[in-house]
């Protein structure tokens, strides 16, 4: 819809109320309303504002206005609102630069479908997510000083085959039997179908709806699939539906992904293919019927797995599900028909239904986020050629450790899941642009045609290239492009030598970073390198020779006056050929303004190099001097 249809829509629909909503990075729908006499066409073109530091992980208090921009393409009726209200899914904006705000999910998605499209491998990545969730009828939980617990009930547990309900009529689906017996046993087909009309009232394409494994009222409704961005409303809208129609019955849904001991789990299986010009690139003639790119595609999955678990199993009880014994897909392999595989490629003979189903993911997961991550995963594969290996053609459940021992898993824990994304996760920062990596501030670190030249020379193994490169005031002064920076120089072969500080003359002052703070931010940026990739040094060209800023402390060295604040030490690298001074120290003490040595001068305690031996300096100076004199007058 254009702005004026949706103003036109809202009328003809009678509206009252216009509810807006946005996913916080958490990934829960927030939103609030306005009466329709305060919306206009003009609302799509100047938005409107609204508290960032209120939401969790987004804006601090003293920079804390944003914007709120509706996407008119969005527009439906809200169907549980007594008064009839237009609802609109927002994009967050910066209000100083228009722009859209790294931390919104949804602008994230875009971004991970920009890079698709700029990456020419295809236009269009297709996700179909397959929710399970649980309809209990009672939950109950506390935490106090004497106390903690939690209690959740439903109709259909086998827990209450013993229970006075006046009466009992049993019919309740044993553990790993609810898969899919008929009415009695599967008492929620009304609930189920109501959901489901309500799905459909708002435009969502349903393709399927039963009782799942578990007992306690374990549910799933099959959405038609969709583009990575609308698939991330829809399943919002999916969400919002399911537990809304639940609660005006009486029920409550949990996306929760165990919240049932001893029984299956609620798995969010997703089915994924990049199509390019209306073609599905998966389908090609070899294994399951599938192309080298979407082998590929599935090589860069099973790479990028832990990392991954971060955003398609976000939570801690997410990994009470990913346990053996429970139908749970822990083991990183693929296979033709295969549901013990984590990687399934369903049986179709239609070239537009090839596809990968991963089946780690759960519901818990913001699925902006989780699908953006899954896309670029695989999109790493196809552009670095992963090969993801054999095919495992058999009940991986049912497999010793023995045999297992050489299969891969996904993460064991939410710990292990974010300290692999801290370890892996360039795969991520690729901009729209195509090859370019990005750090926060959307700076540019890498040019792809500078990359493919220093591979070029660096692959010829007998050529050693490392990096020296200043820290400089408002392009690169901040800790995360500097990681950024060294991991890629490290990936194209260059070695980290070292990162200096400019010189203290007229033209550099306004580039300068004072020397302790370029200290502490190069401290920083070596959090999340491996240790090949650690070994940057900061240093200072004096005349004495290259010089490191070996150190920076706020601890006062006891008993030693110019201490009290911290020192800082300097050690000298290289000098002379017969370098007298290498490895020599100077201490002074701390000056957080200081961007050169003569800075420190009215604090040196100890100056084993010396650095401010300004005698030698003095006496240099003469002899020059004099030569040239003498120069001049022969």
């Amino acid at each position: 819809m254009t702005p004026k249809e949706v103003m036109d829509f809202a009328k003809e629909n009678n509206c009252q109320m216009v509810d807006f909503k946005f996913l916080d990075f958490v990934g829960i729908w927030q939103h609030f309303s306005t009466p329709i006499s305060e919306f206009s066409e003009d609302t799509f073109e100047e938005g409107i504002g609204f508290d960032g530091s209120s939401i969790r992980g987004w804006q601090p208090i003293h920079n804390s206005d944003m914007l709120i921009m509706p996407d008119p393409a969005t527009a439906k009726i809200d169907p549980f609102p007594q008064v009839p209200t237009l609802s609109l899914i927002f994009n967050i904006i910066a209000p100083l630069t228009k722009e859209g705000y790294s931390r919104d999910p949804r602008f994230i998605a875009k971004k991970a479908e920009a890079y698709l499209k700029s990456s020419g491998i295809g236009d269009t990545a297709y996700f179909g997510p397959e929710p399970e969730f649980f309809i209990l009828d009672d939950v109950r939980y506390g935490s106090s000083q004497s106390e903690s617990f939690y209690s959740i009930d439903s109709v259909e547990g086998i827990w209450n085959t013993g229970r006075e309900e006046f009466p009992n009529l049993g019919y309740k689906p044993r553990n790993k039997e609810g898969y899919f017996p008929c009415a009695p046993t599967d008492s929620m087909i009304d609930l189920r179908n109501e959901m489901v009309q309500v799905l459909q009232s708002v435009g969502m394409t349903i393709e399927a709806v039963h009782h799942e494994v578990a007992t306690g009222g374990q549910a799933e409704i099959d959405m038609r699939f969709d583009s990575l961005l609308n698939m991330g409303d829809t399943l919002q809208w999916f969400k919002y539906i399911i537990k809304n129609v639940a609660v005006r019955n009486g029920k409550t849904v949990t996306f929760m992904p165990k919240p049932v001991f001893e029984d299956n789990g609620s798995g969010m299986h997703c089915h994924q293919s990049i199509w390019k010009d209306g073609v599905n690139l998966f389908a090609g003639d070899g294994y399951g019927g599938l192309s080298k790119t979407a082998m590929y595609y599935i090589g860069g999955i099973i790479k990028h797995a832990k990392a991954l678990c971060a955003f398609t199993n976000p939570t801690t009880i997410s990994y009470t599900r990913l346990v053996p014994g429970f139908e749970a897909p822990v083991n990183l392999a693929y296979s033709n028909r295969n549901r013990s595989a984590s990687l399934r490629i369903p049986v179709t003979d239609n070239p537009k239904s090839k596809r990968v189903e991963y089946r780690t993911p759960d519901p818990s997961c913001n699925g902006y986020l989780a699908f953006a991550a899954q896309l670029m995963a695989g999109l790493d594969g196809i552009e670095n050629k992963i090969d993801p290996g054999q095919p495992l053609d058999k009940d991986i459940y049912g497999l010793s450790p023995e045999e297992l021992k050489d299969v891969p898993t996904v993460a064991g824990s939410l710990q292990e899941a974010l300290e692999a994304l801290r370890e892996d996760h360039e795969f991520l920062l690729k901009g729209e642009d195509g090859e370019y990596l990005q750090n926060p501030n959307g700076s540019l670190v890498l040019h792809p045609d500078t990359k493919k030249a220093i591979e070029g020379v660096t692959a010829r193994g007998w050529i050693v290239v490392e990096n020296q490169a200043p820290i400089i005031k408002g392009i690169n002064d901040d800790a995360d492009a500097l990681r950024v920076m060294q991991r890629a120089l490290y990936r194209v072969g260059i070695g980290n030598h070292y990162f200096f500080c400019g010189r203290d003359i007229v033209a550099y002052r306004a580039f300068n970073v004072p020397i302790e703070t370029a200290w502490n931010i190069l401290n920083e940026s070596q959090k999340g390198l491996s240790g090949v990739e650690t070994h940057a040094r900061l240093s200072i060209t004096h005349y004495k020779g290259k010089t490191e800023v070996a150190a920076v402390t706020n601890e006062p060295l006891h008993g030693i006056p110019g201490s009290e604040n911290g020192v800082v030490i300097f050690k000298i690298l290289r000098n002379a050929l017969d370098a007298p001074d290498r490895g020599k120290v100077c201490i002074v003490g701390r000056n957080p303004d200081a961007i050169w040595f003569d800075d420190y001068e009215d604090r040196v305690i100890f100056d084993e190099a010396g650095l401010y031996d300004y005698g030698r300096v003095d006496k240099k100076i003469v002899e020059i001097d004099e030569a040239v004199e003498a120069a001049v007058g022969h």
